[in-house]
C-alpha cells in the first residue's frame, strides 16, 4: 500500500494527469497514526526511557536517508546547476532560518515551496512534529477514556484549520486528524469486511471519474493555482480529504494481512521512493519539461526506471545499515521486565 501511494507522489509531481498528490500524503499519515501508536504501545512504552528512545528510533529513521538525498540535491543545483528558475528563491532567501529548516526538518513545512530544496519533505516535518507529540497523547489515552481525547484532539484540528488557521499554518495542528483516524484504527481494532472494503473501492474511483470526467474540476486539478472554492473552501484540498476518507477500510484492511519479506521490502522502499524521485525531478524537469508530452514520455519512463533502481540502492546502502545500528541501540535500551511480560512476548 505504502509504495502505491508513493508512486502516486512520483506521477503527482512528474505529469499534468494525476494531481492527487495530497491524498498519498494525508494516506501515509493515516498509515503513520495507525503503526506508531501500535509501535509506541507494543514496544517503545516498555523501554526504560520511552520518550527518548521513540524520539531518537524515528529520526534516525528518518534523518540520514532526508540527509542523503539533500546532498545529492545540492550537487544537482550548486555543482551541476540543473535546477529550475523557481527553485533559486534561495539565493534572495536563504537566511539562518531558511538553512535550519532545509537541514532540521523541523519548520520545514513553514517555507515557501520556491524555498524547498527536497519539496516531497514537508510531510516529513509533519511526521516529525507528531512524533514529538504524540508521546503525551498516548499519555492522556492511558490517563481517562479514549473518547474524550480524541474527541479533544479533533476539537482542535478544527479550530486549527478555521479560527486559529493563521497561527497554527503549517503546523501537524492542522492535520494531525489524518494521524488520529489511524490511531483510532488500532485501539478499535476494526476489521471492514469485504463488502465494505468493495464499497470503499467503488467510492474511490467514482469520485476520481466525477472529477476528471467534469470539465470544470479537471481543469481545477490540472491548474497551478487551484483555486475553485466550494462552501468558502478550496475544493482540492476538499477532494484529496475526501479521497482519503473513502479508502479508510481499504487502509484497515491492509494493516492487517500478514506482511511478508517482500512486502516489506516495497513498504521500505516507498520512502526512498518518495524522497528520491525528487532528486531527479530537478534535472528531468531541467532537460524535458518544455517538451511536449509525447516527445517527453520516453524519458519520463526512463527517469522512472531510474528512480526505481536508485530507491533500491538507498535503501540498501543508506537505510539498511541505519536500520541494523537503530535496532540494535534499542535493544540495549530494553529495561527489566517481568517474567509475566516476558511470557507474554
Amino acid at each position: 500500500m505504502r509504495l502505491v501511494l508513493a508512486l502516486i507522489v512520483v506521477f503527482h509531481h512528474n505529469t499534468k494527469y494525476l494531481k492527487i498528490g495530497e491524498f498519498a500524503v494525508f494516506a501515509f499519515f493515516m498509515l503513520s497514526g495507525y503503526w506508531i501508536h501500535k509501535m509506541y504501545k507494543e514496544k517503545y512504552d516498555l523501554l526504560e526511557s520511552p520518550y527518548y528512545s521513540f524520539i531518537t528510533s524515528r529520526w534516525l529513521r528518518i534523518y540520514p536517508t532526508y540527509i542523503f538525498n539533500l546532498l545529492l540535491v545540492f550537487l544537482i543545483i550548486f555543482v551541476f546547476k540543473w535546477s529550475p528558475e523557481g527553485l533559486q528563491a534561495y539565493q534572495e532567501g536563504g537566511d539562518a532560518r531558511f538553512w535550519f529548516s532545509n537541514i532540521a526538518l523541523l519548520t520545514y513545512n513553514q517555507l515557501p515551496v520556491p524555498l524547498m530544496f527536497l519539496v516531497p519533505a514537508w510531510s516529513l516535518d509533519i511526521e516529525l512534529q507528531f512524533y514529538i507529540v504524540f508521546p503525551l497523547i498516548f499519555l492522556a489515552l492511558s490517563r481517562t477514556k479514549s473518547v474524550w481525547v480524541y474527541l479533544a484532539c479533533f476539537l482542535i484540528s478544527v479550530l486549527a484549520n478555521t479560527v486559529f488557521h493563521d497561527i497554527f499554518k503549517g503546523t501537524v495542528v492542522t492535520g494531525i486528524h489524518f494521524f488520529l483516524v489511524g490511531s483510532l484504527l488500532y485501539i478499535t481494532n476494526y476489521k471492514p469486511g469485504k463488502n465494505t472494503v468493495y464499497i470503499s473501492a467503488l467510492l474511490f474511483l467514482a469520485l476520481l471519474s466525477v472529477n476528471y470526467l467534469h470539465p470544470g474540476l479537471r481543469a481545477n486539478m490540472f491548474a497551478s493555482n487551484r483555486d475553485l472554492m466550494w462552501l468558502g473552501m478550496n475544493y482540492h484540498e476538499l477532494f484529496n480529504t475526501a479521497l482519503a476518507i473513502v479508502i479508510i477500510p481499504i487502509l484497515a484492511a491492509n494493516v492487517k494481512q500478514p506482511s511478508p519479506p517482500t512486502d516489506r521490502l516495497m513498504g521500505n522502499l516507498s520512502y526512498d521512493i518518495y524522497l528520491f524521485h525528487w532528486v531527479l525531478a530537478l534535472p528531468y524537469n531541467f532537460f524535458f519539461a518544455h517538451l511536449p508530452f509525447g516527445q517527453r514520455l520516453p524519458y519520463f519512463f526512463i527517469y522512472f526506471l531510474i528512480t526505481l533502481g536508485g530507491s533500491y540502492l538507498i535503501y540498501k546502502f543508506i537505510d539498511e545499515p541505519v536500520e541494523r545500528l537503530r535496532k540494535k541501540w534499542l535493544k540495549e535500551t530494553k529495561k527489566p521486565v517481568s517474567l509475566e511480560v516476558q511470557e507474554i512476548r
